[in-house]
């Protein structure tokens, strides 16, 4: 079984490599905390099956899966976006 967790903030990185700008993803929990992963801690729990991350845009709940660019690079996107993670990008910031 899985966690299902609502994306609603990012943490960037000073990359300027769309693939590599998202550091961290996070949220917060029915009780209020905040939860916070690295982008490869939450590629390596999607794929384990552990969680199950979404993002709401407007009326709209997206799911966030795993991509993979032409160099390899592993990285995070909506369901809706087709190469680049336009929609999680979009989300508030929080800094780091």
């Amino acid at each position: 079984m899985h966690t299902t967790l609502q994306v609603q903030f990012v943490v960037l990185s000073d990359s300027g490599n769309c693939y590599e700008k998202i550091h961290r993803i996070g949220g917060f929990n029915s009780g209020g905390s905040r939860w916070l992963l690295s982008q490869e801690d939450a590629i390596l729990w999607l794929e384990l099956g552990q969680y199950r991350f979404f993002v709401v845009v407007g009326d709209v709940c997206e799911f966030v899966e795993v991509a993979e660019n032409a160099e390899g690079i592993r990285y995070l996107k909506t369901s809706s976006d087709r190469d680049e993670p336009l929609g999680l990008l979009a989300l508030p910031e929080l800094a780091d």
